[in-house]
């Protein structure tokens, strides 16, 4: 009953922050809105996703998981390491609105311009669906929902997890278990996936 409760407080907390317009927010908040989209508006080109659309309680998340290090460290890629020295210095407040506000635009997601097999629905039923799509699964492991994620990020961070760059440590409770989930994966098998979720 006590986690129903949370759940729904935070619901109110995100519909509440998200119905804000940008000119709405602190010239500060804006301004720091036009330097993270320096670089997740330019995609593949910088590493970065677009954050449109994405969800206001994961965001926070990787937020915190950057400043403690989990994400961003020294074995980290040089996108993630650049993220974290990109908000080092902001404060908790702002970045909950910065959050908030990409959480409640529309994505923009670009379909993939790779040629699949077919076979990634039935891949993705099998090794994602479960945690990032399912009501119960996502209820209990936290897992975001990754239909707005881009297909060559989804590729990316796939090779980042089997390569030790993200969720190497058990510190990083899910980030660690993404890891081992995928860690048999191949690369054919993760693009099938990333197409299919980007089509």
């Amino acid at each position: 009953m006590k986690n129903l409760i949370a759940l729904f407080t935070l619901f109110l907390l995100v519909s509440c922050q998200s119905s804000k317009e940008l000119n709405q927010l602190s010239t500060q908040v804006q301004n720091q809105i036009q330097q993270c989209n320096s670089c997740h508006s330019q995609g593949e080109k910088f590493g970065a996703p677009s954050l449109n659309g994405l969800e206001f309680k994961y965001m926070n998340a990787q937020i915190d998981k950057y400043r403690k290090g989990l994400r961003g460290g020294e074995n980290a890629s040089k996108d993630a390491i650049s993220m974290r020295e990109a908000i080092v210095n902001l404060n908790d407040k702002d970045l909950k609105e910065i959050n908030a506000w990409f959480a409640s635009q529309e994505s923009k997601k670009a379909p993939s311009d790779t040629v699949h097999q077919g076979n990634g629905e039935a891949l993705y039923k099998q090794h994602c669906y479960g945690c990032h799509q399912g009501t119960m699964g996502k209820f209990f492991t936290g897992s975001p929902s990754i239909l707005e994620l881009e297909s060559w990020y989804i590729v990316k961070q796939c090779g980042d997890f089997q390569a030790g760059r993200r969720g190497a440590s058990p510190e990083d409770e899910k980030g660690y278990k993404m890891a081992q989930r995928i860690k048999n994966l191949s690369p054919y098998e993760i693009q099938e996936i990333a197409d299919f979720l980007a089509n």
